[in-house]
């Protein structure tokens, strides 16, 4: 692969993890402020709240809003801004008028919605109200989210996480400022509106300026552009239900069979798993772009070596931190929220990172298929998650309760990546032991090792000693003494092996060259 074309993905890959880094510091103060204010219990409503908007939005079957990243940024490639265009007035009109229906249909059925769950009864007429504040931010942010699928198309990853960082500022200052005011979950959806608002305008601006070629005109629709839309999005709408299944399904359940006080405790946990697959995640929305560019030039060499650097980048972040992860959860619920009684949430930690992690280590390949036009794959393969993780997780659930719905999620995300990573590779043939010893191996191995030393290391702690953390500072330093120590031996083996090679060397020197070349411009 083009070491120009290598540099965007990483420089893309640099922004993202900053802007990711940000708000995920903003998220985790902001979250324990939120569980004392309102309580575990009122947490898990709100969580609930926002799953079920997110799971009507399901009704959206056609999924074309999966395409506009790809073809914005193909089109862009060709330089045809006329298509760029429709592309961008199809999304704006297609969105506007469906969370229009939506939030009509809503409004009609919230109390029967709302009475399939075991809302505190006391509160059932603030949840209603706080169900449609809910609507009406994912309103703004759905009708709108085309003018950021352009900043991503044409690779502006820098402004769409400048935006982003933005909105987290806005939206924790907000959510201080109205739940100090005792305003509760009603002041969650004051603070969610302001930053839809604000981030949605910003986005709008950004995009005409940096494609200032880019016509508006949303009641003047290409029959040829929705048509290619709505193939390819359709297949990608099938990947993303199972997406949002995989993810959020268990609080459904959990709310419907247990109690919301579960939810809040898989959320809490299931926060930490995300974040922990979220970091390696950031070198994905480089991939769609850069992928659907060098398939529009017919560039199939380099597109397979995007897919095996890539997978081989993917899997060099995610290992080590999945693995310090579930070796180190009850140490991290302590740090994260200052006291312990989260076993449960530790346990989801621990559970849903393993399949996570699967889920994560394809994902370099789906996104290769997304921009080589043969979404299929990843649509059998989500298939394949939706219907083991509904079946699953309700008989787990019934028969185990609480653990039932973490092993649903697991066992359902390491079968279907299964399934994709198989099918995927024969596809574009490439043998798939050749990719399991060429990419995966040797970090696998590497952090195996890493962590048993960890763990041998802090047994010997726990013996000098003996008392088990009960504090932030106590959980702070035991996770400092077992990050070094398994950090230090990962990155002895992976500098001593052969797995980075000369021209990993090469692509990282040069992205230094460069970051340094625009410091000495700036003073």
């Amino acid at each position: 692969m083009a070491l120009g074309k290598s540099r965007t993905v990483i420089k893309n890959t640099v922004y993202n993890n900053i802007g990711y880094v940000l708000q995920l510091l903003i998220s985790l103060l902001l979250i324990p402020f939120i569980i004392h204010k309102i309580g575990v219990e009122l947490f898990g409503v709100w969580v609930l709240l926002e799953v079920i908007v997110t799971y009507l939005s399901l009704l959206d079957f056609t999924g074309i809003g999966g395409a506009f990243v790809k073809y914005i940024a193909e089109y862009h490639a060709k330089k045809d801004f006329k298509k760029c265009s429709q592309v961008v007035s199809l999304g704006w009109a297609y969105y506007t008028v469906f969370w229009i229906i939506m939030a009509f249909l809503i409004f009609l059925l919230r109390e029967p919605i709302l009475r399939l769950f075991n809302f505190p009864a006391d509160i059932f007429n603030t949840v209603s109200l706080v169900l449609i504040g809910i609507l009406l931010i994912s309103f703004i942010r759905g009708s709108f989210a085309v003018f950021r699928s352009v900043l991503l198309g044409v690779q502006r990853m820098d402004i769409t996480n400048i935006i982003a960082i933005l909105a987290s500022l806005v939206n924790a200052a907000g959510v201080i400022l109205f739940l100090s005011m005792g305003l509760g979950l009603k002041g969650l959806v004051i603070s969610g509106l302001i930053t839809a608002v604000f981030t949605v305008v910003l986005q709008t601006v950004f995009a005409y300026k940096i494609l200032p070629q880019m016509k508006f005109r949303p009641f003047s629709l290409s029959k040829d552009i929705f048509k290619k839309t709505f193939i390819y999005g359709v297949n990608i709408r099938i990947a993303s239900i199972a997406e949002l299944i995989n993810t959020h399904v268990d609080k459904i359940f959990l709310g419907y069979f247990l109690n919301t006080s579960l939810v809040g405790m898989y959320e809490l946990g299931a926060k930490i798993a995300k974040i922990a697959r979220s970091f390696p995640e950031q070198l994905l929305p480089a991939i769609l772009p850069a992928s659907s560019e060098l398939h529009a030039l017919d560039d199939t060499k380099n597109l397979h070596k995007l897919y095996t650097r890539g997978s081989k980048y993917l899997c060099l972040l995610a290992f080590p931190i999945v693995f310090f992860v579930i070796a180190n959860a009850s140490l991290i619920m302590i740090l994260w929220l200052g006291r312990t009684g989260y076993k449960d949430s530790a346990l989801a930690l621990q559970v849903l990172s393993v399949g996570y992690v699967f889920v994560l280590l394809v994902s370099m390949g789906r996104l290769i298929a997304r921009g080589m036009g043969i979404p299929q794959y990843e649509m059998r393969s989500s298939v394949i998650v939706v219907v083991l993780n509904i079946g699953l997780s309700i008989i787990l659930i019934i028969k185990l309760g609480f653990i039932g719905a973490l092993l649903g999620t697991t066992l359902s995300g390491i079968i279907g990546s299964s399934y994709f990573f198989y099918s995927f590779n024969r596809r574009i043939k490439e043998s798939v032991f050749s990719i399991l010893k060429k990419v995966f191996a040797s970090p696998f191995l590497f952090c195996l090792v890493s962590l048993g030393i960890s763990m041998l290391a802090g047994y010997i702690f726990n013996q000098l000693f003996p008392n088990p953390p009960a504090s932030r500072l106590d959980a702070f330093i035991r996770l400092g003494v077992n990050g070094l120590i398994f950090l230090s031996v990962y990155l002895l083996f992976l500098f001593k092996s052969r797995y980075i090679d000369k021209y990993d060397r090469e692509i990282f020197s040069g992205f230094l060259e460069m970051i340094k070349l625009k410091i000495r411009r700036k003073k």
